[in-house]
């Protein structure tokens, strides 16, 4: 339902005219939803500061409180050379943090911005090595963790 309600706030057009628009279709985006996951997607830093500002009064109106500590911000500009950089966004009083110097996952994937093929594969081996780790811990009979790796 708040997803839901969040979604109405920012489908406006005085939104709608903040998003980024796709060259593909010509529409624009300014925000994706996966159940309570949500991304704010802007034209500029300042413009998703004012989505930002749209979702924080909404917070504010509804009672609920952002986890900052969750959040991350993302900007990218291909003049004078492409880069990504911190936008300096923030909410509730508090900087978002920049995924390039923190890292983070989104819909339980890893987002970072240096992921390379070898830093992914070591991110995978890693989880699965835990995972099994966690498996060989539990007193199972040795047929029944085997079905679960």
């Amino acid at each position: 339902m708040v997803t839901c309600l969040l979604n109405s706030a920012l489908s406006s057009e005085q939104h709608l005219s903040r998003g980024y628009k796709l060259i593909s279709t010509g529409d624009k985006v300014n925000q994706l939803w996966f159940a309570d996951d949500g991304t704010l997607v802007s034209n500029s830093a300042k413009n998703c500061q004012h989505q930002g500002d749209a979702v924080e009064r909404f917070l504010n109106w509804s009672g609920i409180e952002a986890k900052v500590v969750k959040c991350r911000s993302l900007a990218f500009r291909s003049r004078p050379k492409s880069e990504f950089y911190d936008p300096m966004l923030r909410i509730c009083g508090q900087h978002i943090p920049f995924v390039g110097e923190t890292g983070a996952t989104f819909l339980g994937l890893p987002l970072d911005l240096s992921l390379s093929p070898d830093k992914i594969q070591h991110m995978i081996t890693t989880k699965l090595e835990d995972l099994c780790q966690k498996v060989d811990e539990v007193s199972l009979p040795a047929t029944l963790k085997l079905k679960l790796y």
